[in-house]
């Protein structure tokens, strides 16, 4: 029963992804959805288990993108016991830049959020923050990312460390990216492709991660794929 009811919330996810929005990347870049205006950003990541995330985002009051998602995790029976085990997250949070990173050539902001974790969401407890830089080139054809973080969970106080890049090679195809470090887990990179269908409308991210340690090692690695939508002004 509980198997069932995850893959019905799988499909649903997925059905979410194949219409809506992608953001696997760690990085997170110092710009937000336009004002007035709303996106989705959804994507399964694979490897050692099974995540699926749902992120819809708005921009509505004061030039802040606010944020209210989650996602579902999936660890298959080889890891986990007879039945496998999932487990949810509900996230909240709001994120406000400085300036237009394409207008102004650079952009700075901070991000606030909080995580519910658990199989009911009932316990894990965290609460994140991180600074954001983001700096353009070359005419906005490159783009440098860097995070500055702190996350508090009931056991830890960690500190993440993100730098990324995105090249747009043209209308349709950048090139992204990224290391990513966070206390108590290896540093990792990952790397990937982003396909525009419709130019600031519809995109398709796909990614290649694992740890630098052991860069093609099979225990670390993983992929992702997301689809993103963004809207147009709604008022």
């Amino acid at each position: 029963m509980k198997r069932n009811i995850f893959f019905i919330f799988s499909a649903f996810v997925f059905l979410c992804e194949v219409l809506f929005g992608a953001r696997p990347m760690n990085t997170d870049d110092a710009r937000v959805v336009a004002p007035k205006s709303c996106q989705i950003e959804s994507w399964t990541k694979f490897g050692g288990g099974h995540e699926l995330w749902a992120l819809p985002a708005c921009n509505f009051l004061f030039d802040t993108e606010m944020t209210l998602g989650g996602n579902l995790t999936y660890q298959d029976s080889s890891h986990t016991g007879p039945y496998g085990a999932y487990q949810g997250a509900a996230v909240f949070a709001f994120k406000k830049i400085f300036y237009d990173l394409e207008r102004d050539g650079f952009s700075y902001g901070l991000s606030v959020g909080n995580a519910r974790l658990g199989r009911f969401l009932n316990h894990n407890d965290t609460f994140y923050t991180y600074a954001l830089f983001s700096k353009a080139f070359f005419a906005n054809q490159l783009f440098l990312h860097t995070n500055l973080g702190y996350k508090a969970t009931k056991t830890h106080n960690l500190y993440t460390l993100g730098v990324g890049f995105e090249y747009d090679m043209n209308e349709y195809i950048w090139l992204m990216a990224e290391g990513f470090k966070e206390q108590l887990i290896p540093a990792m990179y990952q790397v990937g492709v982003r396909i525009w269908l419709k130019r600031d409308m519809v995109q398709i991210d796909c990614t290649y991660g694992n740890a630098f340690e052991q860069p093609f090692g099979k225990n670390m690695a993983f992929g992702t794929i997301g689809i993103r939508l963004l809207s147009e002004k709604l008022f």
